[in-house]
C-alpha cells in the first residue's frame, strides 16, 4: 500500500502536465541514446519504445560479457534478456551526462561517440503515433491544486 500512495502523492504533486512534460524528457533522453547508439552501428529491437530500449548485438563491438564489465566498471547495471540482447531504461532522474556515459561505455575501442547534447538537438520528444494518450486523464480538481511543497503538505496532513 506504501508504494500506491507514494505514487499518488507524485501524481496529486505533479498533475497532468508535469507528468507529461517528464514523460517527454524522458522519450527526448532515451530517443538521444537510442540515436547515438544506432550511429556506432548498435540495432534497436524495436522500433517504438518510451524509457527502455533492447539492443540487439549480433554485430556489435562488444559481446555481452565486455558489455556488463564496461557497464559494471561505469556504475550501470544492464537487463540482459539473453546472450545477444540487453534493455536500458532511463528514467525522470535521468540526465545528457548520463547518456554520454552510457554512449561511451558502448563506443568501439579508441572511438569517441558523438556528444548527448548535439544528438539531442535533432531529437524529436513527442510519443510515437499510436502510443501517445488522446483522451483528458487526471481530471479531478486534486491534480490541478497542489503544485508547492506547502501545499501538498497541507494537503497530505488533512
Amino acid at each position: 500500500v506504501l508504494l500506491a500512495i507514494i505514487a499518488s502523492m507524485y501524481a496529486v504533486y505533479h498533475g497532468p502536465e508535469g507528468l507529461t512534460t517528464i514523460a517527454r524528457r524522458v522519450v527526448g533522453l532515451t530517443r538521444t541514446l537510442a540515436n547515438g547508439l544506432s550511429e556506432m552501428g548498435y540495432q534497436l529491437a524495436h522500433r517504438d519504445y518510451f524509457d527502455t530500449i533492447e539492443l540487439k548485438l549480433e554485430s556489435s563491438p562488444y559481446r555481452m560479457a565486455q558489455i556488463r564489465e564496461r557497464g559494471l566498471a561505469a556504475r550501470f547495471n544492464f537487463r540482459e534478456v539473453d546472450d545477444l540482447h540487453l534493455c536500458i531504461t532511463l528514467d525522470e532522474r535521468s540526465t545528457l551526462d548520463e547518456v554520454d556515459r552510457l554512449l561511451a561505455v558502448f563506443a568501439p575501442a579508441g572511438t569517441k561517440p558523438r556528444k548527448a547534447a548535439a544528438i539531442a538537438e535533432s531529437i524529436d520528444a513527442s510519443f510515437a503515433q499510436g502510443l501517445a494518450r488522446s483522451t483528458s486523464f487526471m481530471t479531478h480538481e486534486v491534480f490541478h491544486r497542489h503544485r508547492s511543497e506547502h501545499e501538498m503538505l497541507r494537503y497530505i496532513h488533512a
